[in-house]
């Protein structure tokens, strides 16, 4: 029988959520993204990588699969779709 490998946290969160911001309570940046997304009145998973527990590992994780460690960082459907004012049309106005 074997032994399932460690769960990484941010893989955890994607699979679980279909709208997942990664986010810094200080970033206005990250300000800016939920504050459209919630006037949009998108269902997002927010979560604040200078509160969580795990918000170092959390970094460390997003620097690996996406290049970067900086927030904020927007994932649809587990796809990383970029940043404040990055990605497809631009995640912010």
């Amino acid at each position: 029988m074997s032994e399932s490998k460690s769960s990484d946290p941010v893989d955890a969160l994607l699979k679980a959520n279909a709208l997942v911001v990664f986010s810094a309570t200080y970033c206005p940046y990250c300000t800016k993204v939920k504050k459209l997304l919630k006037d949009l009145g998108a269902n997002a998973k927010i979560v604040e990588t200078n509160v969580e527990k795990n918000g170092a590992e959390l970094k460390k994780s997003l620097l690996a699969k996406t290049g970067r460690s900086s927030v904020p960082q927007v994932f649809v459907a587990g796809k990383f779709i970029g940043g404040g004012d990055e990605g497809p049309g631009g995640v912010a106005p």
